[in-house]
């Protein structure tokens, strides 16, 4: 499999690189304390500076609490 993330973004992916990219992260920061702490200010950077917010339930619903 050729990996294309690299060069054309992640939304050119075929599903199973978009898989093996995001098994990757989590392989990464859960053997490296230091891969985490990384991950950890990536997410809190892009959390404060995209203008996409990643919602993936209403935390107020309890219908949404129910599914977790």
């Amino acid at each position: 499999m050729q990996e294309t993330y690299q060069e054309e973004g992640m939304q050119n992916l075929l599903p199973m690189e978009r898989q093996m990219l995001l098994a990757k992260i989590y392989h990464y920061a859960w053997y490296n304390e230091e891969a985490y702490k990384e991950l950890i200010t990536f997410i809190n950077h892009w959390e404060k500076h995209s203008e996409f917010k990643a919602i993936f339930f209403n935390q107020d619903s309890e219908e949404s609490t129910n599914q977790i």
